[in-house]
């Protein structure tokens, strides 16, 4: 017996899952959705539906799997790792003196519009570590102050060594509520360019191996949102990066965020312009 969740299409148990849809006398398999289940509420798979992006849905309550071959993140599956994220990652050590420049966090902000409407954008917070590892993914609707709650619960509980957010529109009001409560905070304005570059190095370090996705909450969420994002040509010869259509990208901005404040040159190294 081999029990498992279908994790991408093109993994190894997908293809023993295969074997049992065939003619091959010696396999058989079958697949149960989550609704299957009689003691989960129709309402709570519905509640699900809604606020989950279509791939995630399918994949974590459907059992269907998934290609992970988006066309602007690759090796999506090489990041993935099947296993609960290491106790040192959970947290910022209350000892320091031992720690590595590899274990120092990062945390990458996507603000949303105040409210829960439904189908606005989310706020998402990603906690990266030095190593690329992601440590902790945060993704919720609330009004301006819960926000900057929630931030300042990530802050405290891992200590990181900088905070990117982003700072157009109502991103400059946070930013000043931030620091004037001593949470150092740095900003990213977004431009097509300055997002062309940030995606750049993202896609760039899932291709050589060097960002970690373990078994965390919203990670399904992440993964879907990665998965869908797309390039888009521009008459004027720029490529245009978002989700599709009705989609959301709010996670890969609080990750790639993540991933380029942790790629920042430290005081005393050589010196950078923002991107």
């Amino acid at each position: 017996w081999f029990l498992s969740t279908s994790k991408a299409a093109s993994s190894y148990f997908n293809t023993m899952f295969t074997w049992g849809q065939s003619d091959r006398p010696d396999w058989r398999s079958w697949q149960l959705g989550t609704a299957a289940n009689p003691f989960i509420p129709a309402e709570e798979l519905e509640s699900a539906r809604r606020d989950m992006p279509a791939a995630a849905f399918a994949q974590e309550f459907l059992g269907d799997a998934v290609s992970f071959s988006g066309a602007v993140f690759t090796n999506l599956e090489q990041a993935i790792i099947d296993a609960p994220l290491p106790e040192q990652y959970a947290r910022c050590a209350q000892q320091r003196s031992w720690m590595t420049p590899e274990m120092e966090f990062f945390i990458g902000c996507d603000w949303a519009g105040a409210g829960r409407r439904a189908g606005g954008d989310f706020t998402t917070f990603v906690v990266m570590a030095k190593d690329g590892t992601i440590c902790a993914i945060d993704r919720f609707k609330a009004d301006f102050a819960l926000q900057r709650v929630r931030l300042a619960g990530l802050v405290s509980r891992f200590r990181p060594a900088a905070v990117l957010a982003e700072e157009n529109s109502i991103g400059a009001p946070m930013l000043s509520a931030l620091r004037a409560s001593g949470i150092s905070v740095q900003g990213w304005t977004a431009t097509n360019a300055t997002k062309h570059k940030a995606v750049e190095a993202l896609a760039l370090g899932f291709e050589e191996g060097r960002v970690k996705i373990y078994d965390t909450e919203n990670r399904a969420v992440l993964l879907a949102e990665l998965m869908a994002f797309e390039a888009t040509s521009l008459p004027n010869g720029m490529t245009r990066f978002a989700a599709p259509g009705g989609g959301h990208d709010d996670l890969v901005v609080a990750c790639f965020l993540a991933y380029l404040a942790s790629h920042r040159p430290r005081v005393g190294e050589c010196a950078w312009s923002p991107i």
